[in-house]
C-alpha cells in the first residue's frame, strides 16, 4: 500500500459519464437473442449489479488509534523563522488512526462536487484505511483526520 492524496485523481462527474458510457456500450453490444431470451429484470439486474458504485462507509467501531511523540523537521514552517540553516528538529505528536471500511476502494480517489485544496494522505488497501499526522499543533491534526470523518470517533478514546 502506498500512500497518496484522496480525493483527487477524478472528479464525481467524469465517473459516473464513464459508469453510464460503459453500461450504454454494453448494452448496444447485447445480440438480439440475448435481450429475447432473457427478462427485462434479469436485464435491469445485472446491470444494475454491475455498474452501481459502492461509496466507500468507514467501520468506526474498528478504528484503532495510536500516538507517540516524534521528532519532526519545521526547517520550512512559514510560521517559524530562523537564524541558522536547518535542519531544525523539534519534538511533537505522531497520531496514526485505522479504519475498516466496505465498499469500492477507489472512491476514495474521486473528488466530490465539494473538496478542499489541500486533501488528506491515507494508504488504501484491503478493505483498510490507514493514515499519519506528525505536528506540533493538534488543530492541524483534528483537522486531517475530520476531513476523512475519524475526529469524533477519536474525541471519545
Amino acid at each position: 500500500m502506498a500512500r497518496d492524496y484522496l480525493f483527487g485523481k477524478a472528479d464525481w462527474y467524469s465517473v459516473e459519464r464513464d459508469q453510464q458510457a460503459k453500461m450504454r456500450s454494453e448494452i448496444g453490444n447485447l445480440a438480439s437473442n440475448q435481450i429475447l431470451n432473457s427478462s427485462l429484470d434479469d436485464l435491469a439486474d445485472y446491470f444494475e449489479e454491475k455498474y452501481t458504485l459502492s461509496v466507500p462507509t468507514l467501520n468506526q467501531d474498528t478504528m484503532v488509534a495510536d500516538q507517540r511523540e516524534k521528532d519532526i523537521d519545521v526547517t520550512n514552517d512559514r510560521n517559524r523563522h530562523w537564524i541558522t540553516p536547518g535542519p531544525h528538529i523539534l519534538r511533537g505528536t505522531e497520531l496514526s488512526l485505522t479504519l475498516e471500511f466496505t465498499g469500492d476502494a477507489e472512491l476514495f480517489h474521486v473528488r466530490p462536487s465539494s473538496y478542499t485544496m489541500n486533501p488528506p494522505q491515507a494508504e488504501v488497501g484491503n478493505g483498510r484505511l490507514f493514515c499519519e499526522s506528525s505536528t506540533r499543533d493538534w488543530k492541524l491534526t483534528k483537522s486531517a483526520l475530520n476531513s476523512i470523518g475519524g475526529w469524533s470517533t477519536l474525541k471519545a478514546i
